[in-house]
């Protein structure tokens, strides 16, 4: 299975809500997405999920990245997909 953020092989994956659950009760969401969007997670690695979720708060994965795409479009989350690609033997100096 391939980490569906940074593209790399992994043996364990971490499900992210592309629309985090906390965010399910808001009255904008349920009137903007449909309950099937509510339920939309991706595979990603650990490492991709928890920056994730450092570079953006919840309303803000809520109302601008509530897709893999725009997620992965983010600056952030693509300098850290670019190391994650990068062999370790490659990154010691």
């Amino acid at each position: 299975m391939h980490c569906s953020c940074c593209g790399r092989a992994i043996t364990q994956i971490s499900k992210h809500h592309l629309i985090p659950r906390s965010r399910h009760h808001n009255k904008k969401v349920k009137h903007n997405f449909a309950r099937t969007s509510l339920q939309q997670i991706a595979s990603i690695c650990e490492p991709c999920h928890n920056q994730i979720h450092a570079v953006f708060t919840e309303k803000e994965l809520e109302r601008n990245h509530y897709n893999l795409e725009n997620i992965k479009s983010h600056p952030e989350i693509i300098s850290v997909s670019l190391i994650f690609k990068t062999p370790l033997e490659l990154l010691i100096i």
